[in-house]
């Protein structure tokens, strides 16, 4: 009960294209910077919080247990916050990001897989399993600077086969939007497959490289 007071506190006040956190003056926010910086391809960002304190331990503990609780509470916490955001209640279908399939060998999943499931069941809406693919092989990207990581992943994503996306509105679900490289290329591969408009909805907002 005490986490889940603690996750729904209020989200400061925040871009809705980007989801960063924005300083109010006399109770107005100010343009983001961010998305002034870096404009993007997906219409709209929700995030729970800000990727610090119990959230972002939270986030770690479900990437890194083997016990999907902590997964799947976020994921229902996650589902709730997208069911009451009017631009991002009306979508055709969620899609999961994409991890490179190499580290699946290495790591337990992918928490991005089980946000999207819970958010799909509890929406009632479908999921686009394996909707895109890496086309080549990217590099981790915490390691890299905003502008390195939007080269690194410029054009690394294609959309598969394996559904029609011709006018959807689809969701975009992740872990964390940190300088939003990821999300962009993501709505880039979908749009290009036909998609009509795309929202993004992750658990923790990254500030700077965190």
């Amino acid at each position: 009960m005490e986490c889940r007071q603690a996750l729904s506190e209020r989200y400061e006040a925040a871009c809705p294209r980007c989801a960063m956190p924005l300083v109010e003056i006399a109770g107005q926010p100010l343009a983001c910077q961010e998305c002034q910086r870096w404009p993007h391809r997906f219409a709209f960002a929700l995030a729970v919080g800000r990727y610090d304190g119990l959230l972002r331990s939270l986030v770690l503990q479900a990437k890194s247990q083997s016990d999907d609780a902590v997964a799947l509470a976020l994921g229902n916490e996650l589902a709730g916050r997208v069911n009451g955001c009017a631009e991002l209640r009306d979508f055709d279908a969620v899609v999961a990001v994409p991890t490179p399939g190499g580290r699946r060998i290495w790591r337990r999943g992918h928490l991005a897989d089980t946000l999207a499931e819970t958010v799909a069941r509890r929406l009632g809406v479908p999921q686009m399993t394996g909707a895109l693919r890496f086309r080549r092989r990217v590099k981790i990207q915490s390691t890299l600077t905003p502008a390195q990581r939007r080269r690194n992943l410029r054009s690394a994503l294609s959309a598969t086969a394996t559904y029609d996306m011709r006018g959807s509105r689809l969701l975009v679900i992740d872990d964390v939007l940190t300088t939003g490289a990821t999300a962009d290329e993501t709505a880039r591969a979908l749009l290009a497959a036909g998609a009509s408009e795309i929202g993004v909805a992750v658990l923790a907002r990254g500030v700077g490289l965190d």
